[in-house]
Formats: structure tokens, sequence, C-alpha cells
């Protein structure tokens, strides 16, 4: 599935992005930020937390982890009014490592900056409401264009590999060494991305390495069937908490399994935490 950039009202992005026969989108380098890949994932039907059918409409995902080189790219360029103090909060320094330490509102401040960059429009506004296309609040997150944190349906569906649904543990594998850091084999501290096997869609590290931000609220899986769509499921209007997923370099198998979920405030910060963006303009 191809994307039309023209018939959407984006022509502008086509200066920002290569799009391969698969359907794949990468980011061209440019203005001081580095090329990275988002992966298609096509729409479809599956099992969230194993227990409740949902159906998720096309997105993108980045193949990697956000890297400290493509933050702190991001952080310095000059355009647009978001500001991001830190560029580089992480503990363990590496420019092809995952960025950590940042919180879900550092997160959020990031992917608003790097929409500014690409000219695409606001994805929330001040009280973090999703906001569509045209500035008005939302609670569709189809509604939303641009770069994003995923939802919570989205993240498990891609770590799932979508509609080629793999069925195992983790993502990619029932092996956790052969797709995951984690606490027996990262020999305490966070490893460069892309080290391990990817899966089944060529997304890596979806288990272990750093858990990953999603932009929902925390509730009980029992319940998401009750507040939520049986398509493109979020929780955005219960709860504080925001969830985060995948485990991480410092977590045991149990917590590295795709299934699993933790959560903490939107201002919590851990040398274990980061995020992976999504794109979406379906």
């Amino acid at each position: 599935m191809l994307l039309d950039f023209q018939s959407k009202g984006f022509a502008h992005l086509l200066r920002f992005f290569n799009q391969d026969i698969q359907g794949n989108l990468t980011f061209k380098a440019q203005q001081g930020i580095p090329s990275f890949k988002l992966i298609l994932v096509e729409s479809g039907k599956f099992m969230l937390g194993g227990e409740v059918e949902k159906e998720i409409s096309s997105f993108y995902i980045a193949q990697f982890q956000t890297t400290q080189l493509l933050y702190r790219a991001v952080a310095k360029n000059k355009k647009g009014s978001i500001k991001i103090e830190d560029a580089n909060p992480s503990s363990f320094e590496g420019k092809n490592n995952p960025v950590e330490y940042v919180s879900w509102l550092d997160a959020v401040a990031f992917c608003k900056k790097l929409n500014e960059i690409v000219k695409l429009p606001e994805i929330c506004d001040l009280d973090y409401d999703l906001l569509s296309s045209n500035g008005e609040k939302t609670q569709k997150i189809t509604d939303v264009l641009g770069f994003r944190l995923p939802t919570e349906a989205e993240w498990e569906f891609a770590a799932n590999g979508g509609i080629k649904n793999s069925q195992t543990k983790f993502s990619g594998s029932n092996q956790i060494d052969e797709v995951a850091w984690h606490y027996e084999n990262a020999s305490g501290e966070p490893k460069p991305v892309g080290l391990k096997l990817p899966n089944v869609l060529g997304i890596f590290d979806m288990s272990g390495s750093v858990w990953e931000w999603c932009w929902d609220k925390h509730i009980g899986f029992e319940n998401i069937n009750k507040i939520s769509e049986f398509k493109n499921p979020i929780n955005l209007g219960k709860g504080f908490y925001r969830v985060y997923r995948g485990g991480a370099w410092n977590a045991d198998e149990a917590n590295c399994r795709i299934v699993f979920r933790d959560y903490a405030t939107p201002f919590y910060q851990a040398d274990n935490v980061g995020f992976r963006l999504v794109f979406s303009l379906f």
C-alpha cells in the first residue's frame, strides 16, 4: 500500500520522505536530522492483550527506538516554537543507543517539534487533548496526522507483527535472547539499537532495550472493551498514569513479553524508559 502525499494535501512532504515498493517510508537526512525508516503496519484485527478483539487502521512505526543521535538533532533544530531544553538526557551515552531518561511529556514534545520542522499540524493542545488536522479536539486517533506516540493497541499490534501475526511470546521470537536485551544478557546497560533480530515486519527491539511510551492513559485490559471503540481503541478520558510497553535492558523475561504492560506518571524519567515514533497520514 503506497501513500499518495499529493492526494492527502501534503505534497510538500515529498521532499522529506522516500517511499519503497513495500510502502515503507524513509525520512531523508536534512537540516542536521539523520535519516530514519518508518515501517508500514497495514490495517487488521488482533486480540488485544490476548483477550479482546480489536481492529487497527494502517499506520507507520519507526524501525528503531528513537536514538540519542536523532533526539539530539531534533532538539537542537532552530525551527519552530517548541523548545527541548536537554538535547540528550540519557544516562548511558551513545549516539546509536536509544534515548532514555525521557518522560512522556518529553516524548510528546519531541513529536510536536518534529511535526513543526516538517510543517505538519499540531497533534495535541496544551492540555494534551488530541487535535485533528483542522485543529479541533478529537477522540479519534486516526484524525491526528503526523508524528506521535503509538496508542497501546497500535504498539501491541506492531509488536505482534501486524496482520502477519507471528503469535510469539516476544516481538519476533519465543526465544528472548534472539530479539531482546534484558536483565540476563545486557550486562547492566542498554545497547545500540538494531543488534538483535527484528520481528516479522522488520521492527527491532520491541521487546527489551528500553520501555516505550504510548499515548494512552493506563487502564486494565478488562476495561478497554467497555470504554473504547472496536476500531482503534485508545484510553483518553480515565486515569492519570501513562502506559509504557516492551520491557527493558534491566527487566526480567516476564516483563519483556508482548502482552506485559506497565505505567508511570507523565513526568516519570528513568534510564530504562524511551520511546518510538509513529507516523500517520491515513
